[in-house]
């Protein structure tokens, strides 16, 4: 069950959930009962954090560097406090490491839709097989 990555030709839902999921799992080797009751409040497993911004961001870097995830969704455990926490320090530290884009252009929403639309698409060609 603990097993290596899962193989994306046959696993359809989300591997970097799948992973944080089994992370968990192996670093607190908990009974069916504790798990469940762990994930509970969480939602679904979730992983939890509790730290600086500073750490936050360490562990953002280790896991966007080794292909962990794609992108992060923050739940603050107190909205408006923890809100400011993220946007005046984890941001600016998420930006000094290119990680967080701090500059858009276009500037609107129709802007960004317009460019997406013309933006050339990448397509795979095959090369020819030789017999």
């Amino acid at each position: 069950m603990l097993r290596g990555p899962a193989d994306p030709e046959i696993f359809t839902g989300s591997i970097g959930f799948r992973e944080s999921i089994l992370e968990q799992i192996r670093q607190t080797r908990p009974t069916v009962r504790e798990y469940l009751r762990q994930t509970r409040y969480s939602g679904s497993g979730h992983g939890g954090f509790v730290g600086t911004p500073e750490q936050l961001a360490d562990r953002i870097d280790q896991w966007y560097r080794s292909y962990a995830c794609d992108g992060f969704n923050l739940q603050p455990d107190i909205l408006v406090d923890s809100l400011e926490v993220i946007a005046d320090e984890l941001v600016p530290l998420l930006v000094s490491r290119g990680l967080f884009r701090a500059d858009y252009e276009p500037a609107t929403l129709p802007g960004h839709l317009t460019a997406a639309a013309a933006a050339p698409r990448h397509r795979v060609v095959s090369a020819p097989s030789h017999h």
